[in-house]
């Protein structure tokens, strides 16, 4: 079909077709990506702007957020007047805005925002908006289009480069994305959702790392659960301290974990020296203790361990899974102990991992690597090759 400027009326029409079109996708769109990829991001920066004095819907908000930015793009366009070939490129002051929302990091914790350069180039992006539009506008009027597919494929291209967007202006770092969501989890209670995040992941930042011990620790399951996630912190990925620094805090703090376990950490404390000390105080709930035999473990103290958990847990109460693992491996590692593990199935698969240790490999990335594929959730594989 050929449009030419003296058939207004089906010029218009094509024109109101791809609004509608552009309209419905960018609405769908800015829902999606606020709700499902930025959800945690929005409420972080809510949090910071309104110092937690108010509750926060992610859901709402991305309706309400999504609705504004629509009037916006009404707005714009009803200045600007972009139409046919150029309707879609009406959606990026929205889009743009989309990114700047959502371009937060840690530090928006600590009293952080919007990232600073914005107060300079937003205003400097939309001076070159305009000034596009304006000759765009004046091109589209001087230019007979001879085929509506020109006009469809033209702002299906403009409209699809716009919601790159807030793709490549906001945060998507996922690991922060992860810390986030297990904190979210945790400040309402769902401890097993948290640990649902990020699980299939092999690395884990040190923020992510004292969450999930958090959580672990709000069900006890520390002793059950613990090695089945990334451990490349040691004991220092067990808790927050006076030297964290402020932007690995987010909302939580070193005394949160503190309120917990019972006790305070003496300044300049390290993880291990204040776990040792805390554990020989009868008063600790059972929660510290938990802590001090999974900080032992990641240190690979064997031999302290075998000697605390007999404190923790007396002959004939059952073990955690990590423990009992842990207490399998001291037969192997320490001269002379005997365990009263009598779960055969566990000892078997320790014979079986012995035996693959065994076997050749092309390389030690190689083993690390295959190994891991079956026992990568077992205290054993982190104690040789973590």
């Amino acid at each position: 079909m050929e449009i030419r400027h003296r058939n207004i009326g089906v010029y218009n029409r094509v024109t109101r077709v791809i609004s509608t079109g552009c309209g419905m996708l960018f609405a769908l769109y800015s829902f999606l990506y606020l709700y499902f990829l930025q959800g945690n991001v929005t409420e972080a920066l809510h949090f910071s702007l309104s110092h937690g004095r108010t509750a926060y819907s992610i859901f709402w908000s991305a309706l309400v957020i999504t609705f504004f930015l629509m009037l916006l793009r009404w707005g714009i366009n009803a200045v600007l007047k972009l139409s046919g070939p150029w309707i879609a490129l009406s959606y990026y002051p929205p889009a743009l805005l989309l990114g700047v929302l959502t371009d937060v990091d840690r530090s928006v914790f600590q009293g952080g925002g919007f990232a600073p350069y914005w107060s300079w180039l937003l205003p400097l992006l939309s001076v070159v908006y305009v000034g596009l539009a304006l000759i765009l506008r004046r091109v589209e009027r001087n230019k007979e289009w001879n085929n509506v597919l020109d006009m469809y494929s033209l702002n299906a291209g403009i409209f699809a480069v716009g919601c790159l967007v807030p793709v490549l202006i906001g945060n998507t770092d996922m690991y922060f994305h992860h810390e986030l969501a297990v904190e979210h989890a945790i400040r309402h209670g769902e401890y097993a959702k948290a640990l649902n995040v990020g699980k299939k992941s092999l690395k884990a930042t040190k923020t992510l790392t004292v969450l999930r011990a958090y959580a672990m620790a709000s069900f006890d399951s520390l002793g059950e659960k613990l090695f089945e996630y990334p451990q490349t912190y040691k004991s220092a990925g067990l808790l927050f301290d006076a030297n964290t620094p402020p932007e690995e805090l987010l909302r939580f703090n070193a005394d949160t974990l503190y309120c917990r376990i019972g006790a305070k950490h003496d300044a300049g404390e390290k993880n291990m020296d204040y776990l040792s000390r805390i554990s020989k105080i009868d008063s600790i709930p059972q929660t510290g203790k938990q802590y001090y035999l999974c900080a032992l473990l990641l240190e690979k103290r064997l031999v302290d361990f075998c000697q605390a958990i007999q404190t923790v847990y007396p002959e004939g109460r059952a073990l955690p899974k990590h423990y009992r693992e842990a207490l399998l491996l001291c037969e192997r590692e320490l001269p002379g102990y005997r365990s009263h593990i009598d779960d055969l199935t566990l000892r078997q698969k320790l014979d079986e991992f012995f035996e693959k240790r065994r076997s050749e490999y092309p390389s030690e990335l190689a083993e690390q690597n295959l190994m891991r594929r079956d026992y990568g959730r077992t205290y054993w594989w982190y104690y040789y090759y973590q």
